[in-house]
């Protein structure tokens, strides 16, 4: 377990108090009445950021803006990725939502946003980039159960946090698949 889920398997207090420790650790700002779930967002995003690079240029002679291209050249290669995925939706409270706009914004991409289906729409895989794939892993909600006490009749609400989306990674598709699906979207004039 990540030091990440071990923080949201805690009281919505003792979560919060971890976060803001991190989050100070990490250098994220925020204010005194941030809530739970924007801050828990801001540390993930802050965690899948790399470092800011400071000080004086390496041995290679790059200027600050030439470092700045060549970690965003990576990124672009790493994180925006495509990987193939099948999502289920896990929050009951969403359970009616075909899908959600899903976006990470960080200094060097950007905002990376998509919509991202849910359930039968993904059966046959469907391809997200790896900087949403790691938000979409971060992300929990907050489960509730109740169960009524035998003895004295009183309900007794349990609370913890889970993961909103069970994410399986899919092999990619070989030529072949790739071939016939370009295919069956000309034939049908998904594309031109």
């Amino acid at each position: 377990m990540s030091e990440i889920e071990e923080e949201f398997d805690r009281s919505p207090e003792a979560e919060m108090a971890s976060l803001k420790e991190k989050a100070t650790q990490i250098g994220v700002e925020f204010g005194a009445k941030i809530g739970l779930e924007t801050l828990r967002q801001r540390v993930a995003v802050a965690l899948t950021t790399p470092p800011e690079e400071e000080g004086p240029p390496d041995t290679s002679g790059l200027s600050k803006q030439e470092k700045f291209m060549k970690v965003r050249e990576h990124l672009r290669k790493t994180e925006l990725a495509l990987v193939r995925v099948r999502i289920a939706n896990l929050n009951p409270d969403k359970v009616e939502w075909p899908g959600e706009i899903i976006t990470v914004v960080n200094k060097y991409l950007g905002a990376v946003r998509k919509f991202v289906p849910f359930g039968e729409a993904t059966d046959n895989g469907y391809h997200i980039p790896q900087i949403l794939l790691t938000q979409l892993k971060a992300r929990k909600f907050l489960q509730k159960r109740t169960k009524t006490d035998p003895r004295t009749g009183d309900i007794q609400v349990t609370t913890r946090f889970v993961p909103e989306f069970g994410i399986e990674i899919m092999k990619p598709l070989t030529e072949k698949e790739v071939a016939d699906l370009a295919a069956s979207q000309a034939s049908t004039r998904g594309i031109d």
